[in-house]
């Protein structure tokens, strides 16, 4: 399934609130998610399918709690035993990273793809390849096994969003 993450640390609440409801009804016209990266306020307020949570941000037991039991609720999970972990703390989906060296989190330790691939690949729920990813990597992560990817800078700085991003979706389907 096609997944549009808003991630806007530092916008104020309002201007991301007011983003966040224009994604939820382009995300609909385009039968894809909308999922909110660490603002679960924000993600209840906009009806947005879901949040994703880093390991820093609010517990996913307390998210789950203000979203209930219908939405999706990511976490990110930066080693194998993270990604346990992610699983068994009844993540919906996890994202598994760092694959490559990421612009957005260049202090991140990359565990890279030849180890966190077949660790997702034997994970019951969806994993997503994260970090770093770009049109010079992505078809290593393919020939590994990864069947979801999270892509980020790589289409929010082309020159073109547009074709970056139907470039990858081209790439998946």
């Amino acid at each position: 399934c096609r997944l549009i993450e808003l991630r806007e640390k530092t916008m104020p609440d309002g201007e991301c609130l007011k983003l966040a409801c224009e994604l939820r009804e382009l995300t609909r016209e385009a039968e894809a998610l909308l999922i909110v990266n660490d603002r679960v306020d924000v993600a209840r307020a906009a009806d947005a399918d879901g949040v994703h949570l880093g390991l820093d941000d609010l517990p996913i037991e307390e998210a789950r709690k203000i979203l209930g039991p219908s939405k999706l609720i990511g976490l990110t999970a930066h080693s194998v035993d993270e990604l346990k972990d992610a699983e068994s703390r009844g993540a919906d989906y996890i994202g598994v990273g760092t694959m490559f060296s990421s612009p957005t989190k260049p202090d991140l330790e990359v565990k890279g793809p030849a180890e966190l691939i077949p660790a997702a690949a034997t994970c019951p729920i969806p994993c997503y390849a994260i970090g770093g990813i770009n049109r010079d990597n992505v078809d290593e992560l393919l020939k590994l096994g990864a069947k979801r990817i999270a892509v980020g800078s790589a289409i929010t700085s082309s020159a073109d969003i547009a074709a970056e991003t139907a470039w990858f979706l081209r790439k998946l389907l």
